[in-house]
């Protein structure tokens, strides 16, 4: 509370700080839609008249181009993910069975 008298009293008295009590421009949207959905992400820039304005962009995959879109997995997202589970799983024990029969004739 005594806080707030100071500064009511250093206002009148014309003492403030301009980056204090600096106003803020009121931002609104250009397009039809007013929420802050997927489609409607914006960002800040400062037009040649040193306003600052909402730049509308674009979703992330529609920036890039058709070949980095696809799928940077194993098999480039041809198979569904139970099957690509089984043929790893299948690889793997085939492996584990080649090196029981290479200990198996290390052995003998």
């Amino acid at each position: 509370m005594l806080m707030q008298r100071r500064q009511a009293i250093s206002l009148k008295a014309g003492n403030y700080s301009q980056s204090r009590f600096q106003m803020v421009q009121h931002l609104t949207y250009c397009r039809r839609l007013s929420h802050n959905g997927a489609s409607n992400k914006t960002r800040l820039f400062q037009t040649p008249g040193n306003h600052i304005a909402y730049l509308y962009t674009k979703k992330v995959l529609m920036r890039l181009s058709k070949t980095k879109k696809d799928v940077s997995s194993a098999y480039r997202g041809s198979m569904c993910a139970k099957c690509m589970r089984d043929r790893i799983s299948c690889d793997l024990l085939f492996s584990k069975k080649c090196v029981a029969q290479q200990q198996m004739q290390m052995s003998l």
